[in-house]
């Protein structure tokens, strides 16, 4: 299977279905992407020397609010992250090349039917700089940058960083059952003077001692 999860041209997902783990989603702060229902799934992909661009599929959204004042307070920091969740072997399938001759040994019984390994999903949350309407930011524009900030490239802050537990996929023997399912994850009290964007990171599951996370996924 792929050391590195990417989407394939075989990936065995609905686009309907899809469509709907990304705009489904209600108070939204901020979409993901819708995708085309005319066009294969990977010509709306942009890959770059083999390696698949994280597609804008993150979508951030704002909890379901509460009549109780405190709890509405404090969820005016908090924020909901979704994106979708395709079955691990849209990220994983044999070769075409030896498609024949795994078929062949299939049909003796001597190898199992390929399975693709499960996903690990890990939230990267970037905090970008002041937030447009924070308090601070015009004394910010008027200060005078030195030479060392000026001539210093821009970078995105690491601010936090969630791992998602393991979760259900659905049965890609099952036709009957979505492609296609959608994750959130609860954001709490972030710092509501900055600006922020996520990512999705993800690995597969196996019992290999070297891991590394593939950055698969990220928001507007």
């Amino acid at each position: 299977f792929a050391v590195e999860p990417k989407i394939v041209s075989t990936c065995p997902v609905e686009l309907d279905e899809l469509q709907r783990a990304l705009t489904d989603v209600p108070d939204l702060v901020l979409p993901a992407e819708s995708v085309d229902l005319s066009k294969a799934l990977t010509e709306q992909l942009t890959f770059t020397e083999g390696d698949m661009e994280p597609p804008h599929w993150v979508a951030i959204a704002r909890p379901a609010s509460s009549s109780d004042v405190v709890t509405a307070t404090a969820q005016l920091s908090e924020f909901l992250v979704s994106w979708p969740n395709l079955p691990p072997s849209a990220y994983s399938q044999p070769d075409p090349e030896i498609l024949p001759a795994v078929k062949q040994m299939s049909e003796t019984g001597d190898l199992l039917p390929f399975l693709a390994p499960p996903l690990v999903y890990r939230i990267n949350v970037w905090m970008l700089g002041l937030s447009p309407d924070a308090a601070d930011v015009e004394q910010q524009a008027q200060r005078t940058l030195t030479l060392e900030e000026a001539d210093a490239p821009h970078k995105d802050l690491l601010y936090r960083q969630y791992d998602v537990p393991p979760s259900a996929y659905p049965d890609p023997v099952d036709y009957d059952e979505p492609t296609v399912t959608r994750l959130t994850w609860h954001l709490p009290t972030l710092p509501p003077d900055k600006t922020y964007r996520c990512t999705i990171e993800e690995r597969f599951e196996t019992n290999t001692s070297v891991h590394w996370w593939t950055p698969l996924l990220k928001s507007g």
